[in-house]
């Protein structure tokens, strides 16, 4: 209220002002008129140019200006005065319009110019016409007039410093501030403009210049930028979401650029106001998100599904089976859940590589994808194993013929680089609602039915039902069992008679454990072994069979029996998960035993396992004088090269070709050419499970070198072997003096 007071005073004075600086001047020619016009005017416009100086803060600029207009003054004062071009109210109305434009704002010192200069018009026409006449004013003399100019623009000047003074440390501050924020705005990594309330761009920083490709010379006085509908998803233009005055923090957006390209953005937006509160433009401010909504859409991406084949993940079928079994119960049909698992890969993994893993992996999942309908879901589930929804069935044997095609498809040979890669696959189904309404409940009884599948023989499927259900529940019930016998000391040794198939001699035995258990009395290891390999618990049952057995062996040295080799068998997990080295280490050192009596068996599958490792492991053994023999020789992965390069001492030939000997040719064959190939090499062969004379004297026809079976000796307690060995020595004796 105060500053519109003063605004029409000093309004009120400058007319009064205009009257005495362009008072009527009669008998002056129009060219006098005309210079008097000229040089009021400048002296108005000199003024208003030092306020806005002043104002920008260039405080020195302003007052030197208005010096200038006051040493022009003095300059032309007598010229002007007898040609009645000066006005002594002049100098007074510049001073006015330096106040107005300190004290007040900008638009009162600009409305007093524009009306000096109006007013220098209008009175020049008056004169000039005639309306204004009457006496010529008495001029004073040039010394007063001077002196008064001089005094009067003394006091202009020093009102105009006082002001500067008093004003000029906050305007500095402000022009340091303002030039801060232009170096802001030109050097941030953030798109920044302005634009007006139609919309047109007023600023334009470089940052906006390189994620738009729009150049500042060709965005500005454009309309901004807008998003395009179809990919702004429904967002409102920048002056839309800001018209009542709120501001909008980053919005995501999605913009074009120059060459048609989009990006994705974040877009703050604040309205600009002046100081009566008016709103005249926006400011925006955009940062290019393009890269992290593209992050983001790979985190998603990834959190559902799996990053080598692209297939959905566990996560994402179980919503896809959420899906599924919506319709079946709204439509009265199946579900099948098949879980499928690759046979051997772990030796393909091993023996070729990740890369030839991942290869395999890849080409399955195109062969999967040939099986299937596009309604079916696959997801890999992590390592090998597979998951298939099957929606939609009307029937469960509606199953059969994408079982039969995959196992058919899975099991042509693949190719990845150089190698030809043979596989199978082994597949479980369960069946909703039949075996179950939840997932996890049918994820379960697919992986009973796969378990099944793969102890059938592999490169088959089976399908859930209660037996295996039953069996399932078995295994987890011995599994538990298993955690508490090694503590109880459940387990026990029993050892097999190896003898010399030449003299008959008993030179070793085959530690084989056996279960005492609790309630099931003695169990076999059949029965146990492979669930204790499933949970990892044959590592320390396995450090238990060898310590305890190379234990035995120094007792029955201790009870005057000959040096027996030992022969203690060992699991592929064993060197997966455990320390064979150093366990075997251990044992030898704490239990004294000589390490050339030991003998581990090994099979030939854990032979392609991870090859380096255990052959670097198994060679540190060889140099303590452990002997390696090879079980269940000839039914497995059979190769010269594993024998050479693991310096095997023994070969064990499986009794499946030995139950036939006495009647089947190939065995007869078979057996031969393994005892010929094994003395060819200098490794000694051994025989198991012969059960009858007639298989004996045929291996003695072979030349085998050892044999062991029922023919000769059941697997027995350590007392009892001690006292069939001692029997066999003292019968031996008793032939020798006979």
């Amino acid at each position: 209220m105060m500053i519109t007071s003063m605004t029409a005073a000093i309004m009120a004075s400058s007319v009064a002002i205009l009257a005495l600086v362009f008072g009527p001047l009669p008998g002056v020619t129009p060219e006098v008129r005309a210079l008097r016009v000229i040089v009021s005017a400048s002296f108005s416009l000199l003024s208003l140019a030092s306020f806005v100086m002043a104002r920008r803060g260039q405080v020195r600029l302003a007052a030197g200006l208005l010096s200038a207009a006051v040493f022009a003054s003095l300059m032309v004062l007598p010229i002007s005065l007898q040609l009645g071009v000066y006005s002594p109210g002049l100098s007074l109305l510049a001073g006015l319009i330096m106040f107005a434009g300190f004290v007040i704002r900008p638009t009162a010192a600009l409305a007093i110019a524009v009306l000096s200069i109006g007013a220098v018009l209008g009175l020049l026409g008056a004169q000039t016409t005639g309306a204004l006449s009457g006496p010529t004013p008495a001029t004073p003399s040039p010394i007063v007039m001077a002196g008064g100019n001089i005094i009067l623009f003394a006091i202009i000047g020093w009102l105009t410093m006082r002001y500067a003074k008093l004003f000029g440390n906050t305007i500095a501050t402000l022009e340091e501030t303002r030039q801060r924020l232009e170096a802001i705005i030109q050097t941030s990594p953030l798109a920044i403009c302005t634009h007006d309330m139609n919309n047109i761009v007023v600023t334009w920083n470089p940052a906006a210049e390189r994620m738009f490709g729009w150049t500042e010379a060709g965005a500005i006085g454009h309309p901004m930028l807008t998003m395009s509908p179809e990919k702004s998803k429904g967002a409102e233009n920048p002056s839309t979401m800001v018209r009542n005055g709120d501001s909008i923090d980053q919005v995501e957006l999605v913009s074009q650029r120059r060459d048609g390209s989009f990006i994705n953005i974040s877009l703050s937006v604040a309205p600009l106001k002046d100081a009566a509160e008016r709103q005249y433009g926006y400011l925006s401010i955009m940062a290019d998100i393009t890269e992290r909504k593209a992050a983001e859409k790979q985190i998603e991406f990834l959190a559902y599904h799996d990053s080598l084949t692209g297939l959905p993940n566990r996560l994402l079928l179980q919503d896809r089976f959420g899906q599924a079994k919506a319709y079946a119960v709204r439509a009265g049909t199946k579900v099948a859940l098949l879980l499928m698992d690759l046979d051997n890969f772990k030796s393909i993994n091993d023996t070729l590589g990740h890369d030839a893993g991942d290869a395999l992996l890849k080409q399955v999942v195109t062969r999967l994808g040939e099986c299937v309908r596009q309604t079916d879901i696959v997801s890999r589930q992590g390592g090998d194993e597979f998951l298939i929804i099957l929606p939609g069935l009307d029937h469960a044997d509606d199953t059969v013929p994408v079982l039969v095609k995959i196992v058919d498809r899975l099991q042509d040979p693949f190719h990845t680089g150089d190698h030809e890669i043979s596989t199978s696959v082994s597949i479980g189904i369960s069946i909703f609602p039949e075996d179950g309404t939840s997932f996890e409940t049918l994820l379960k009884k697919a992986d009973m039915a796969m378990y099944q599948a793969k102890n059938s023989g592999r490169n088959g499927y089976r399908f859930f039902d209660e037996t295996t259900n039953v069996e399932a529940g078995e295994r987890l019930i011995i599994r538990n069992d298993l955690r508490r016998a090694l503590d109880r000391n459940e387990f026990v040794l029993y050892y097999q008679p190896q003898h010399d198939l030449a003299s008959g001699a008993v030179v070793g035995a085959e530690a084989l454990i056996r279960w005492n258990h609790p309630e099931r009395g003695m169990m076999a290891p059949g029965r146990f072994i492979p669930v204790a390999e499933e949970s990892g618990l044959i590592v320390p049952i396995g450090e238990w069979v060898l310590r305890e057995a190379c234990n035995q062996a120094m007792a029955w040295k201790r009870a005057d029996l000959p040096d027996l080799s030992i022969a203690v068998n060992l699991s592929a997990v064993q060197f997966k998960r455990g320390n064979v080295e150093a366990c075997v280490l251990q044992v030898l050192d704490e239990t004294g035993f000589d390490p050339v009596l030991l003998e581990l068996e090994l099979t030939e599958s854990i032979l392609i396992q991870d090859v380096e490792s255990i052959l670097a492991s198994v060679k540190r053994l060889k140099l303590l004088g452990v002997k390696l023999s090879i079980d269940d020789f000839g039914t497995g992965y059979s190769s010269l090269s594993y024998l050479k390069r693991f310096d095997v001492d023994k070969l064990k030939i499986d009794q499946s070709f030995v139950q036939n000997l006495a009647t089947d040719p190939d065995d007869v064959a078979i057996v031969h050419a393994i005892i010929q190939m094994a003395h060819a090499l200098n490794l000694k062969t051994i025989a198991e499970g012969v059960e009858t004379a007639e298989m004996m004297q045929q291996l003695r026809i072979l030349k085998c070198d050892e044999v062991q079976g029922y023919y000769y000796a059941r697997p027995m307690p350590a007392d009892e072997f001690e006292r069939y060995a001692k029997s066999l020595i003292l019968e031996s004796q008793c032939r020798q003096v006979l």
